[in-house]
């Protein structure tokens, strides 16, 4: 919703909703439209009582499989939803610093389409899950098998990531 009001009232620059053709958990019983439009945030939080292990973004259908990784592995992880990286750049550095902090070096981006954007995100130690190539046909099911994007694979890459 969020989006979509943003959408709207945009007049500077131009706007675009990219949508699935895939079904899609529903997640917005997990957060409100105010939090979209810092165009990052936590919609996992981490206990706090505990050194943060890992950030894992994700945006629009990888919001999910983030936070199944997150209930799976249990290893005290932080998901953020950035539905778009150029607009929460334009937030305060306080806030962005807030969100995805520079001393954590463990950071997981997981992107089913272009992978380019999120490197300055997971910088040199970070670890990238998504596509970087084009020219793949065949179901949606068969492509993110053939490319390790399933839950499980996922799930496996992080853990070993992680190193436990």
């Amino acid at each position: 919703m969020g989006v979509w009001k943003q959408a709207w009232k945009q007049k500077g620059t131009p706007s675009a909703l990219i949508l699935s053709r895939q079904d899609t958990p529903y997640q917005l019983a997990e957060t409100c439209w105010e939090q979209t439009l810092k165009w990052g945030y936590i919609i996992v939080a981490e206990d706090e009582a505990k050194p943060l292990k890992a950030i894992i973004i994700a945006t629009g259908t990888e919001v999910d499989p983030a936070i199944v990784v997150d209930k799976t592995i249990k290893k005290n992880i932080r998901v953020v939803s950035m539905p778009c990286v150029e607009l929460f750049e334009q937030q305060s550095r306080a806030y962005q610093e807030k969100i995805v902090p520079n001393n954590i070096t463990k950071v997981i981006a997981i992107e089913f389409s272009n992978d380019y954007v999120w490197y300055k995100f997971v910088g040199k130690t970070g670890l990238m899950l998504g596509v970087d190539d084009y020219g793949l046909s065949g179901s949606a099911d068969a492509v993110i098998k053939y490319k390790q994007l399933e839950q499980i694979s996922i799930i496996n890459r992080i853990t070993a990531y992680l190193g436990e």
